[in-house]
């Protein structure tokens, strides 16, 4: 095993929180904040009163781990989150949030730590689970036998409305960290790809402002808006995400079974550990020829 990945395997594993480790569900807990159930990390019984979170902090959200390939299906981790007009699930642009799919790796050891990772999955859904509910959505598809689950990128389509959401003239640590990224990240010059997602961002551009898919490459460097399709599709990667559960009810029309229990994986940080493969089957040597004949198909071999 190269050092490099043997240093993240090890590093994942010192955490406690990796999902491929079978000791992993020692360390965290369900908890009941607000109108979810979130995972956090299960406070330490041995630790001395001073260490524990005070009750203004709350508890701390279990950051989770796992190294996953990002599939090239039902995949939406892009600047404007594949954004096409509003639909029962993204009404407006605001509320879009960049997506991906998370399946087996094909580098060791994590590929074989994927099983442990697909088990552990399975059991904190259901430990977390509504009674006499019998669906479950959001983070594993149903009735499917390839298992990956999905992610989807914090915050609301990338960006916040918080009241400081608008550039603020005060001098602070944290407005002077953001002045260092570069001005593709502002919201002015942030993406869209087509007029639906170019209509949304004029919208909200005065009242929102950019938070980015925090995606690095392998060298460290946050990834450009630019690439985020190139580089994170198909692509190896750390994945750090936290886990809230939430109970739907049914309808009044429908049997109380009908509810639905829905898991929602929200990406704090993706770091690449190898880049996406691609296999194009262009030719090594190709003839250009100034007209074209109709009688010789592409496919021929030439024996001139």
């Amino acid at each position: 095993m190269p050092t490099r990945l043997l240093q993240i395997w090890q590093r994942l594993l010192a955490s406690g929180l990796y999902l491929g480790d079978h000791m992993f569900r020692e360390n965290v807990q369900w908890s009941c904040i607000g109108k979810a159930n979130r995972l956090i990390v299960k406070p330490n019984s041995d630790a001395p009163d001073d260490a524990s979170p005070s009750p203004e902090s709350g508890p701390d959200m279990a950051v989770l781990s796992s190294v996953i390939q990002i599939s090239s299906g039902d995949y939406y981790l892009t600047a404007d989150g594949g954004y096409r007009g509003a639909s029962s699930f993204w009404p407006e642009f605001a509320t879009v949030k960049p997506s991906c799919a998370n399946e087996w790796p094909d580098i060791d050891p994590f590929k074989t730590n994927f099983n442990v990772v697909k088990e552990n999955i399975k059991w904190l859904q259901d430990i977390a689970t509504t009674d006499s509910f019998v669906l479950k959505r959001g983070l594993v598809p149903p009735y499917t036998d390839n298992f990956h689950f999905k992610s989807l990128q914090c915050g609301e389509a990338g960006f916040d409305d918080s009241e400081d959401a608008v550039d603020s003239t005060e001098d602070t640590e944290e407005n002077s960290a953001k002045a260092d990224l570069d001005g593709i990240f502002l919201i002015e010059n942030w993406l869209a790809f087509n007029d639906a997602a170019k209509g949304g961002l004029e919208e909200i551009k005065k009242t929102h402002r950019v938070v980015p898919i925090l995606a690095y490459d392998m060298k460290g460097n946050l990834i450009d808006p630019q690439q985020y399709h190139c580089a994170l599709e198909g692509a190896t990667v750390e994945l750090h995400f936290t886990l809230t559960h939430w109970s739907f009810t049914a309808r009044k029309d429908q049997p109380a079974t009908m509810g639905v229990d829905t898991y929602t994986g929200d990406i704090v940080m993706i770091r690449i550990i190898a880049p996406p493969i691609y296999t194009p089957g262009t030719p090594s040597k190709r003839t250009v020829l100034r007209f074209f004949n109709p009688n010789e198909l592409p496919t021929k071999k030439s024996h001139h």
